[in-house]
């Protein structure tokens, strides 16, 4: 908000110069000349006026006391200041005094408690653990009374085997007496060679069919047929070598039976006049062999009859023919030979087999004998 104001002024170069100058250039030297003006009339009233200068001393006393006044509260203030920062630390001392105190003390009160529960853990532990015992002691006594149970049924079985095998040797032994007293006639102990020869074909071939020819003129003593196979077999059971006169009657009935493939000559304890054991032979396009001392070597049977199968078999084969007969002959003696060798070499499995099942059987009873229990 502007106010004109029109002013009359004498005029001099004051004058002049103020009406030269702009308006507010003009409102400056009105503000200066008036503050210029009031100071100006103070300085007067200073320098004549006894009571106004005795007013300003006054007022200046009056500051200094209240200056003074002032520091001495300042100096009253640092001093509370300082004291505020002495008992502060003094409280804060006795505070970490008392909240040591208090720490250590719920820190014991913790650790009594900690103490308690582990001794009573340590109760229970010891309980669960005298529990564990009962209970191991427990199954170890019921694993002792299955084992012993066990033991004793094992005993039973094997007295029961042994009285069966004791039965079984007591008959065998019986009928060695019997046929002991047989081999008293020739004709007895042929009978009982026969009969155990036709026992043990039975038993090594029982899919096979044996015909007893022996009262059949001309025919051997047993005839055996299995599927499309069939062949005679004659059974001696001589102390010394069969004798030719039974050999010409073994080829005479091999080239009679037309229905026969093949025939096989067994000497159960004795040798064959004349021939070799094993030895190979064609009749009537017939191929044939000869064994000796088949009691001892049963196996031999099963060996001439692989032969027989395989030269049958094989329609290739022209048994007229001597080269092929003498070859024959040899694969007949490499055959036995062969055949012989894996007797020897299964029985020493047998062997190497029985000495591992006794040595596991001895590891075994040493572990059952670390945990005290009966094996």
């Amino acid at each position: 908000m502007s106010v004109k104001v029109l002013l009359e002024l004498p005029t001099n170069d004051a004058t002049t110069a103020f009406s030269a100058l702009a308006d507010c250039d003009k409102i400056k030297v009105i503000e200066l000349g008036t503050k210029f003006l009031a100071l100006g009339n103070n300085q007067l009233q200073y320098w004549s006026n006894d009571e106004w200068e005795m007013k300003i001393k006054s007022l200046k006393a009056e500051s200094g006391a209240e200056l003074d006044k002032l520091r001495n509260e300042l100096k009253c203030s640092g001093q509370k200041y300082e004291d505020a920062i002495r008992k502060h630390a003094e409280d804060g001392r006795l505070l970490s005094i008392e909240v040591t105190g208090q720490t250590r003390a719920r820190c014991s009160a913790e650790l009594e408690e900690l103490r308690t529960k582990a001794e009573r853990l340590e109760t229970k532990l010891a309980e669960k653990t005298l529990e564990h015992g009962e209970l191991y002691q427990s199954i170890s006594a019921s694993f002792q009374a299955q084992m012993n149970a066990k033991e004793q049924h094992r005993e039973e079985r094997v007295d029961k085997m042994r009285e069966h095998y004791e039965a079984l040797l007591l008959h065998e032994k019986t009928m060695s007496r019997d046929c002991l007293i047989k081999t008293q006639n020739s004709t007895m102990k042929g009978q009982a060679g026969e009969n155990f020869t036709v026992h043990e074909l039975n038993r090594r071939f029982p899919k096979a069919e044996f015909e007893d020819t022996r009262k059949q003129s001309g025919r051997g003593d047993f005839i055996m047929k299995e599927e499309n196979f069939c062949m005679l077999i004659e059974t001696k059971n001589y102390k010394n070598n069969v004798t030719k006169p039974e050999i010409t009657k073994f080829y005479r009935d091999i080239e009679t039976n037309h229905d026969v493939q093949c025939g096989v000559l067994l000497s159960l304890d004795s040798g064959i006049c004349a021939k070799d054991d094993f030895a190979f032979e064609v009749r009537e396009n017939k191929p044939i062999i000869f064994l000796h001392n088949v009691s001892n070597n049963m196996k031999n049977i099963d060996a001439a009859i692989q032969i027989f199968k395989l030269v049958l078999n094989t329609e290739s084969i022209d048994l007229q023919n001597k080269e092929v007969l003498v070859k024959l002959k040899n694969y007949a003696q490499t055959i036995k030979r062969n055949w012989n060798k894996i007797r020897r070499e299964v029985q020493k499995f047998e062997k190497t087999m029985m000495e591992c099942a006794l040595s596991q059987e001895s590891v075994v009873r040493e572990v059952f004998g670390m945990i005290n229990v009966k094996y």
